[in-house]
C-alpha cells in the first residue's frame, strides 16, 4: 500500500517558518515603512510567513516617551524683572517630541 510523503521525503518540502529580525527602533521612532527586516531563513512549505512591520512605539528600543518640559518661572515682584532676571525651576525634562520649556517673559506692572 502507498503511504503519504512526509516532509523531507524526496521533493516534499520541510515546513520552515520565516525567521529574521527587524531594525532597531531609534530616537526617530520609525514608522513601519521606515523599518527593514533582515531575513535569516525563508518560509518553506507550510511554514509561517515573515512578520509584518509595525511602527516603533514609545519605549521600544531607543524610542522615548514624549514628555513636555515642566516647571515654573520665578514670580514677578514690584521690581518688574526682565525676562533675563527671572529663573526657571525645571521639574520635568523635555523628552522625544514633547514641548520645549517655555521662554521667559518680562514682568509687567499691574
Amino acid at each position: 500500500t502507498a503511504t503519504d510523503c512526509g516532509h523531507g521525503d524526496g521533493q516534499c518540502v520541510v515546513d520552515q517558518d520565516c525567521q529574521g529580525t527587524w531594525s532597531v527602533c531609534t530616537t526617530a521612532c520609525e514608522t513601519a515603512g521606515q523599518r527593514t527586516f533582515t531575513q535569516t531563513q525563508a518560509t518553506q512549505g507550510n511554514g509561517a510567513a515573515c512578520p509584518t512591520a509595525t511602527d516603533c512605539g514609545h519605549g521600544d528600543g531607543q524610542c522615548v516617551v514624549d514628555r513636555d518640559c515642566q516647571g515654573t518661572w520665578s514670580a514677578c515682584t514690584t521690581a518688574c524683572e526682565t525676562a533675563g532676571q527671572r529663573t526657571f525651576t525645571q521639574t520635568q525634562v523635555q523628552q522625544g517630541n514633547g514641548a520645549a520649556c517655555p521662554a521667559a517673559t518680562d514682568c509687567v506692572a499691574g
